[in-house]
């Protein structure tokens, strides 16, 4: 049972997956495998509507509507089972992350207990498999600077989707360099 859902979004379109009650995956551009749904249960297209609606609110929403897909989006069970335990802890940490709120590589290493692994962090972080339900674009290097971000389009994603938030305080490109 699986349902699979396309969104379009400021960023490109957005894809996901719901199996068995648990988000499988999401992905920003477009994918090859398409939409569509797979004779999902109706516990399955419910929770793919909630995602849906959170995610359109997150990414088009009020700064009270951010607020509230973010909640509804923390709330959704996602099958991490299958990952390596530091990127588990990594994926928890950066979910409790607010939208318009940012963290840094070197905060969410020392929260999960890893007071030197800021770039092991950033290595779970470009392997989520769960990206804008589990908010990897808001965590940035130490001195501001954007970052990497794995989906298409990268740092120039990733600030753009900071920037639908409301978040400020992240670099911004320089005009002189």
């Amino acid at each position: 049972m699986t349902e699979r859902r396309v969104i379009d979004t400021p960023v490109g379109p957005a894809a996901f997956t719901v199996v068995e009650g648990a988000l499988q995956g999401v992905w920003i551009g477009p994918r090859d495998d398409g939409p569509g749904s797979g004779g999902a249960g109706p516990g399955d297209v419910a929770l793919a509507d909630r995602i849906a609606a959170a995610l359109r609110a997150l990414l088009h929403g009020s700064a009270v509507e951010r607020e509230a897909a973010d909640a509804a989006l923390r709330a959704v069970p996602i099958a991490d089972a299958g990952l390596p335990e530091l990127d588990r802890a990594v994926l928890a940490a950066i979910r409790a992350i607010g939208p318009g709120r940012t963290s840094t590589y070197g905060r969410i290493a020392v929260a999960v207990g890893r007071p030197d692994g800021a770039q092991a962090v950033g290595g779970a972080l470009g392997r989520n498999p769960f990206p804008l339900v589990v908010p990897c674009h808001r965590v940035l290097a130490a001195d501001g600077a954007i970052g990497g971000f794995s989906a298409p389009g990268g740092a120039d994603t990733k600030r753009r989707l900071l920037t639908l938030e409301g978040a400020g305080a992240f670099e911004q490109p320089s005009l002189f360099g």
